[in-house]
This record gives C-alpha cells, sequence and structure tokens, in this order.
C-alpha cells in the first residue's frame, strides 16, 4: 500500500475556454438549422419538423450556456479566491 508521502502531486488545472466550445457547437447547431430550412423552404427534401426543432433547441441552449459561461467567468474574474 502506497503511503501518503507516496502519492503524486494532483495535476495542475488546465486553463480552457470553456464558453469557446460552447459557441463552436452552438454555431455547429445553426449551421445545420440553416441547412434545414434551406432544404425545407426550396422543396429539395421532406424535413421532418422535430429535426429543426432540435437544431432551435441546440442553438438556444447554447447560447444559454455560453450566456452562463460569460458570467461564471467574469465572476471568478473578479473573485478570484473563490
Amino acid at each position: 500500500m502506497p503511503s501518503a508521502d507516496d502519492r503524486q502531486p494532483p495535476p495542475l488545472k488546465l486553463e480552457e475556454d470553456d464558453a469557446l466550445a460552447v459557441l463552436v457547437g452552438t454555431a455547429m447547431w445553426a449551421v445545420g438549422l440553416i441547412v434545414l430550412l434551406a432544404l425545407a423552404a426550396f422543396d429539395l427534401v421532406e424535413v421532418r419538423g422535430w429535426w429543426i426543432g432540435t437544431c432551435s433547441y441546440g442553438v438556444g441552449l447554447g447560447l444559454c450556456g455560453a450566456f452562463y459561461l460569460r458570467r461564471r467567468q467574469a465572476s471568478l474574474s473578479r473573485h478570484p479566491a473563490a
């Protein structure tokens, strides 16, 4: 059994931009929504309504997530000890 002295220190926290990742995902949902709306508008393909709804929810939830993460990051930068 390794003792407490033999343990390695925990890894350093990675600095990542969560909001950027959420915005990229949201942009992908938006592209999908635009493509589906264009296909439906020109009657090129029969587009099911739930496909458009799924993309719409993806965009909406992504924007909510990006807003939340931006506010969280601003709060953490104001109070770095928390």
